[in-house]
């Protein structure tokens, strides 16, 4: 390489390597806490007041996250939750079904066949739509399952704040679209 061409090169490099840091720092990165989560649904849920549940751990199958993380589509920004994305949307749920009255939720087993084990799996999750196949299982038998895509609205530009906020929002749109189905609620208020 000629020294005419060095300068110029080494020039590109050096406004490369300070510019990607403050690009890097535009980028919203959320923090999503499961305390600061506070369920607020919509619909005609009160037919789960004194039901139970065992709700089992659920698992994250979506390409399209990271164990920590799921993002924009455009992946310019990124919502984290902790310990884990998985973790995080079980605690959001079992604080919305403790918001219903529900008598009970099981955590590591049902003491008997009777009580519904409500299964998520996702398969994609980002701000503009969510992804999973709700099982739910009666005396070791599936007595339902269903995928569900719950779309969201882009999210206009905005505070980290405030998109942390529209994130609760969405986890209340996932939670009662999904306890809002009708094979959802036949299941489980049947008891």
């Amino acid at each position: 390489m000629s020294r005419r061409m060095l300068l110029p090169c080494c020039l590109i490099l050096l406004l490369t390597w300070a510019v990607a840091p403050l690009q890097a720092a535009k980028k919203p990165h959320v923090m999503l806490d499961k305390d600061s989560y506070s369920p607020h649904l919509s619909g005609n849920l009160e037919g789960y007041k004194n039901k139970e549940v065992f709700l089992a751990d659920f698992e994250n199958e979506a390409e399209d996250t990271r164990i920590w993380y799921y993002y924009s589509p455009d992946k310019n920004t990124t919502y984290e939750a902790s310990p884990t994305i998985q973790s995080y949307l079980w605690y959001c749920w079992e604080k919305a079904l403790w918001k219903l009255d529900l008598r009970r939720v099981y955590r590591d087993s049902s003491p008997s066949g009777d009580i519904p084990e409500l299964r998520l799996v996702f398969t994609s999750w980002s701000d503009r739509n969510f992804v999973g196949t709700v099982t739910i299982w009666k005396k070791a038998a599936v007595v339902f399952a269903k995928t569900f895509d719950v779309k969201f609205d882009e999210p206009s530009p905005a505070e980290t704040a405030q998109l942390e906020q529209r994130a609760y929002r969405q986890m209340n749109g996932i939670i009662s679209t999904i306890l809002g189905d009708d094979g959802v609620r036949k299941v489980l208020e049947a008891q």
